[in-house]
């Protein structure tokens, strides 16, 4: 991995979990950070589910690119954060979210090239690893991480420090744009 001296990370969402530690590990290896948060009582909404999700995840991220990609410097890179762990039967909205994230890296990664690279990160359900799952009933949690558990092909939960190190990779990694990096154990693998 390439030094990150020079570098300034901004960490939409760094104030806890994947986000936290993707900093971490940046600034291990040198670069200089930002750290953006939110209030989720600032931001509570009620609307339908679908448009919820698709807000949160797909155009929340098309705003961030909007306004980062032209400060981005030479060189750089945007990597987004989609998911993975679902097919459309089984949570349309964030399934479709995802699929728009990684149509938007593709096309992304063709306009700003070669100045920028554009890349994402597709973790999958993590448990209590995440700030997403803390208003979960415990016990509907913990069902819920052993059930998931189970299907994954590699038996276990993804570890935070494991999904981190993949954003690492994709802002380091000079040769790589408009990919979307699963980091989900395998289990879109199975049906």
């Amino acid at each position: 991995m390439r030094p990150m001296n020079h570098d300034i990370v901004v960490v939409i969402g760094g104030s806890s979990g994947i986000g936290l530690e993707v900093a971490r590990q940046a600034s291990a290896h040198g670069a200089r950070l930002m750290l953006v948060g939110r209030d989720r009582a600032k931001l509570a909404t009620d609307p339908e589910t679908m448009r919820h999700v698709l807000h949160s995840k797909f155009w929340t991220n098309w705003m961030i690119a909007r306004y980062a990609a032209p400060r981005v410097r030479e060189g750089g890179s945007l990597t987004f954060t989609a998911g993975t762990g679902g097919r459309a039967h089984e949570i349309s909205a964030s399934y479709v979210a995802n699929l728009g994230i990684g149509a938007m890296v593709e096309g992304l990664a063709v306009e700003l090239a070669p100045r920028v690279r554009v890349n994402a990160v597709a973790p999958t359900f993590m448990g209590t690893a995440t700030a997403f799952w803390r208003n979960a009933a415990p016990a509907e949690l913990e069902t819920e991480e052993a059930v998931f558990g189970q299907r994954v092909p590699l038996q276990r939960l993804g570890r935070v420090e494991e999904i981190a190190s993949a954003y690492l990779h994709l802002m380091t990694n000079g040769f790589i744009t408009g990919q979307m990096l699963a980091v989900d154990g395998g289990v879109m693998l199975r049906t």
